[in-house]
């Protein structure tokens, strides 16, 4: 738990008071969760782990956590062989939906 906070401090997310306590260094309402993702180390739960969550905030993460999941296994679902053989140019590439429905495979190719 100190290695986590420790990070999240290098991050000017939280600091250490005085007395040794935790306490948070920013206004939330300005940390998103991409924020807290990019934080060198720092790991998210996995989805499952917040399945019984009863706080509404856990379950949103839960459900947030699901759809990244599977966008992220279906995204990287290309064989490490294709990947090298092909180059980066004949990969799809995902493209965020204006209408937040899934993203689709586009090919880069101009």
């Amino acid at each position: 738990m100190e290695m986590l906070l420790e990070q999240l401090e290098d991050a000017r997310l939280v600091l250490q008071t005085g007395s040794g306590a935790w306490a948070l260094a920013r206004d939330l309402s300005s940390v998103s969760l991409h924020d807290l993702y990019r934080v060198e180390g720092f790991v998210l739960p996995a989805a499952k782990l917040l399945a019984d969550a009863h706080d509404g905030a856990d379950q949103a993460l839960a459900r947030i956590l699901e759809a990244l999941g599977r966008d992220l296994q279906e995204a990287m679902q290309i064989p490490l062989e294709k990947l090298y053989q092909e180059g980066e140019s004949q990969l799809p590439v995902l493209v965020p939906d204006t209408e937040s429905q899934r993203d689709e495979p586009v090919n880069q190719q101009m």
